[in-house]
């Protein structure tokens, strides 16, 4: 399986590009925010 992992500045959209990406490549998106 591979993962994608993205990175940047806070509040540069990380975690919307990544729930949207998750819906379109139907793969489970997984925040590190909701897990600190």
């Amino acid at each position: 399986m591979k993962n994608i992992v993205i990175i940047g500045m806070p509040g540069s959209g990380k975690t919307t590009v990544g729930m949207m990406l998750s819906k379109k490549l139907n793969m489970e998106f997984f925040d590190m925010d909701d897990n600190i």
